[in-house]
């Protein structure tokens, strides 16, 4: 009888008490999709821009017509957690971060050290660790003002941006919070975000489908939290041959004097590292998978002798690429293609001996070779490309 009670009892509870006890309607929180941060050194101030996503900016027939589908709110402060609330004075209702896509920092601010907004951004409950990371070397006004063609709420069209050109370009990629988190907390802090400009057409026209348009083929290369230099596209590529094994691209490559562009559709590097009697060197392997994608000559591409020609050739351009990028990574002194780590993992022994002064004198002068091997796969639907037609496979 007493059991029957007290199953009664909490039946009549659990319904008495369901619900949120922090419940807000969706119509009380401004949603946060983009922002941006800023650093004034001489005001000692952060500044913050946060793109939110304008009333019917998502409806089906994508917002007003003649207004924007976005709205942008700034605030200042000494921190950036107090910048963010003076945001929050002028949005008239709660900014709600949960659902922040992607995070912009100013170059000004990536020099001066964003430690605070790294703390922030891992602290804080609402932000999700899927989130972007980039800096632009661009100026907030122009930047959080640009329109989108893409997406409602430009900063959002980022992340597109970052996705495709790994999967698509090679030419630069996506940067969580979560590899931001793990690369400074790093024995030998040193990594690379992508940078991100404003592009402008080159096309002349008045026409409003002609625009300045966000782009990404570059990086800048971070020591624990400060920006200390900026990677040139070709180098950002070669960091991403050996560090993103996801990346595809347009490999140019010249063959009897007529150049020939190959797609790059799979590779694998491997970093191996190697001690002999004290010395330290690499050796980084790359084998990359490619497809004629344009070919400039007419020739049987079926030919064993046309096919090494563009395997040399490819394996030439994909070397000098990554070997830029290395030059670049020890003349800086800031190993961001994790060499110290493979040695740690391999030699744990030789590399207490050289941690302390890995980044300053042992990893700018440490032998590094670079293997690679490409492979061509596939030939299209041609097989024999001549002037006056084409056989099919």
């Amino acid at each position: 009888m007493m059991r029957n009670f007290l199953v009664g009892m909490l039946l009549i509870i659990s319904l008495v008490c369901t619900g949120c006890v922090e419940h807000r309607d969706i119509s009380d929180l401004n949603m946060v999709l983009g922002a941006m941060i800023d650093y004034d050194p001489q005001q000692g101030k952060y500044i913050v821009y946060v793109q939110v996503a304008a009333p019917g900016a998502f409806n089906k027939d994508g917002g007003t017509r003649g207004k924007t589908s976005f709205l942008l709110f700034q605030g200042e402060g000494k921190t950036f957690f107090q910048a963010i609330r003076d945001a929050a004075k002028d949005s008239g209702k709660r900014l709600f971060w949960a659902h922040c896509y992607v995070y912009v920092i100013t170059e000004r601010l990536a020099q001066h050290g964003f430690f605070s907004v790294l703390d922030f951004l891992c602290r804080d409950y609402e932000i999700r660790e899927t989130a972007y990371l980039m800096v632009t070397d661009e100026k907030p006004d122009q930047f959080v003002t640009l329109e989108s063609q893409a997406e409602n709420v430009p900063l959002i069209n980022l992340k597109v941006l970052l996705d495709l050109g790994l999967k698509r370009h090679g030419t630069t990629f996506p940067m969580k919070l979560s590899d931001v988190f793990r690369d400074y907390l790093a024995d030998d802090s040193n990594y690379v975000i992508p940078l991100v400009s404003i592009d402008k057409p080159h096309l002349k026209t008045q026409s409003p489908a002609v625009s300045d348009q966000l782009h990404a083929t570059r990086a800048v290369v971070v020591k624990k939290d400060k920006m200390i230099d900026v990677l040139s596209g070709e180098e950002t590529r070669g960091y991403l041959w050996v560090k993103r094994q996801k990346t595809h691209g347009i490999v140019v490559v010249k063959v009897e004097d007529e150049l020939i562009s190959l797609e790059e559709i799979g590779h694998e590097a491997k970093i191996i590292p190697q001690v002999n009697q004290g010395e330290i060197s690499f050796l980084i392997e790359l084998q990359s998978e490619l497809n004629y994608g344009e070919i400039g000559q007419p020739t049987n591409i079926q030919e064993e002798k046309f096919i090494q020609a563009t395997e040399q050739a490819a394996s030439h351009v994909l070397a000098q690429e990554v070997e830029k990028s290395i030059q670049k990574s020890q003349e800086m002194k800031a190993d961001f293609f994790s060499l110290g780590r493979e040695l740690q993992l391999a030699y744990p022994e030789t590399w207490q001996a050289v941690q302390k002064e890995w980044s300053e004198k042992v990893f700018p002068d440490v032998a590094i070779k670079v293997s690679v091997k490409a492979k061509i796969e596939r030939t299209g639907l041609l097989t024999f490309n001549h002037l006056g037609g084409s056989e099919s496979e």
